[in-house]
């Protein structure tokens, strides 16, 4: 079973929020948090700077070396900060592109977003696929007007800078709707070793694995103390709480199969696709 942590620069940057002894500072995770020999560790990066070895980059670069899971990542960071590179991620988000009247040549509209959601319905979509392309807990999408609306600068901003009683509310719902699988783990549940996703479409006429194989496959992962879940292509910005992820649906590399794919790859997840497979998920993992 893994640990989730909260990492903030200061708690009274936390203060707006019920309190958690999972909330903790910066300092705190330097000196104490270091040892994954017994349990696995989640971090959701709060600190305000995630500029060049500021307190924010720190800790995603400590998590990476101590083998945490971290939000955002350090390719991310590193992502967020290559304008060339930021631009190429968003060649797609076009069509996700709200359609509001045209602006002033050189207006600007500034949209904040808080795990892919923000507070103007219209922007919702967008926010989505900005968070989808670059994991950040809090972002902030610049829009320019150039003959049309596009984007002109996504970065990562800091939890102290969200003031507004409104924007709190919104980010306090996000942040507790993401982390609800992390949070909801009962104590009082069998301690499995890791936890595997298994990705699946319930809707396929003719899915690689039936119920009943599904339902074997479950089963011999507990035997090995592999906890299992199943998802869906809905489930994408969830995959960093697994250890690994077992793709039974019929893969293509146009599709959300091949996305999950090089998403897990990206967060260090070991990744199981075996498309014709009929043999037990205890040899699947031991040749994988």
């Amino acid at each position: 079973m893994s640990h989730f942590y909260v990492v903030v620069d200061s708690l009274k940057d936390w203060k707006p929020y019920y309190s958690s002894q999972d909330v903790i500072t910066f300092d705190d995770y330097l000196e104490r948090i270091h040892d994954a020999s017994k349990k696995r560790i989640r971090v959701i990066n709060l600190c305000r700077d995630y500029r060049y070895l500021k307190t924010g980059y720190y800790c995603s670069m400590l998590a990476e070396a101590r083998g945490h899971n971290v939000l955002p990542s350090l390719m991310t960071i590193n992502d967020l900060g290559r304008k060339s590179l930021s631009s190429i991620h968003l060649d797609d988000t076009s069509k996700f592109m709200p359609k509001i009247a045209p602006g002033l040549e050189g207006e600007t509209l500034v949209i904040r977003s808080w795990f892919g959601k923000t507070l103007d319905p219209i922007f919702a979509k967008l926010a989505f696929k900005v968070f989808e392309k670059f994991p950040c807990p809090l972002l902030e999408i610049t829009l320019v007007y150039k003959q049309q609306w596009q984007i002109k600068q996504v970065k990562g901003i800091s939890l102290k800078s969200i003031v507004d009683p409104a924007e709190q509310s919104a980010f306090a719902e996000a942040f507790e709707n993401f982390s609800l699988q992390m949070w909801r783990k009962a104590k009082s549940r069998k301690a499995y070793r890791y936890d595997l996703a298994i990705l699946v479409n319930p809707d396929d006429p003719l899915p690689p694995s039936d119920d009943k194989a599904l339902a074997l496959f479950k089963k011999a992962a507990n035997q090995l103390g592999i906890a299992t879940e199943f998802i869906t292509r809905k489930d994408y910005m969830r995959l960093a709480e697994f250890d690994g992820l077992f793709i039974r649906e019929t893969t293509s590399v146009e599709d959300h199969t091949y996305q999950f794919a090089k998403k897990a790859e990206a967060e260090g997840l070991m990744t199981i696709r075996c498309r014709f497979c009929v043999v037990p998920i205890k040899s699947i993992w031991q040749i994988c």
